[in-house]
């Protein structure tokens, strides 16, 4: 049996823990998804571990985030830089930390996501990532 995710809508879950969790909750009840996936990292973990603590797997997405794309300046390639490297293994630990079962990476340079799926035990799917995540 395959494994449902479906994606969170963007201003489904940015605003609190307790939008976050009603929206997972329709979204699960409405199409029977085994799983959510959102996007982001530090800043969503509140959002991520509520989610969770409510019943609902949750996947998560860090990297070049599409539904965030116009305020990030465009789809361009993460961990270009040190400041940005660091924010990523940052988003990717606390992710981990939250409870979320997997990480999508999207969009990164390929040895940060090859260093991020060392660093972390859940499994990492690869987007323009790396063939070092543990999925493709």
């Amino acid at each position: 049996k395959a494994c449902v995710v479906v994606d969170m809508p963007a201003g489904t879950y940015e605003d609190s823990a307790a939008q976050a969790v009603a929206s997972a909750r329709r979204i699960v009840g409405e199409t029977g998804c085994q799983a959510v996936k959102l996007e982001g990292g530090v800043d969503m973990a509140a959002q991520i571990a509520a989610i969770v603590a409510a019943g609902i797997p949750v996947m998560g997405h860090i990297g070049l985030q599409p539904q965030s794309v116009e305020k990030d300046g465009g789809y361009k390639i993460k961990g270009r830089t040190d400041e940005n490297v660091a924010a990523l293994i940052a988003d990717a630990l606390a992710v981990e930390k939250a409870g979320a079962f997997s990480l999508v990476i999207e969009g990164t340079i390929e040895t940060v996501a090859a260093d991020i799926t060392g660093r972390i035990a859940i499994p990492t799917i690869g987007i323009g990532a790396s063939s070092e995540c543990d999925g493709q």
